[in-house]
């Protein structure tokens, strides 16, 4: 499998908070954040995990990883997170 690596994964991975309106703004935040991630973003989500929640101290970011398409399947059946960040294979790349 050929994969997104370094700077362009990271890149990648802070679009895809960005998108959900997590990313820090001008308004203070607090609460917690359940972010579900494919296995394979290990690395890179701790890294995120820890310079976000060194710049914002309210707010904490649950990681919990796992195959993609068994997290999707607990979201279908009401598992609740606020950022999934699956690996998309085939023509969804």
């Amino acid at each position: 499998m050929t994969g997104v690596t370094g700077p362009r994964l990271r890149a990648l991975l802070a679009i895809c908070i960005a998108a959900t309106g997590i990313l820090p703004a001008a308004h203070a935040m607090a609460g917690v954040v359940e972010v579900f991630h494919a296995d394979s973003l290990a690395g890179p989500m701790r890294e995120l995990k820890k310079a976000f929640e060194e710049k914002n101290k309210d707010v904490t970011i649950n990681l919990t990883s796992g195959v993609s398409k068994q997290l999707a399947e607990r979201i279908i059946k009401g598992d609740g997170c606020d950022v999934f960040c699956p690996i998309l294979h085939g023509r969804d790349r």
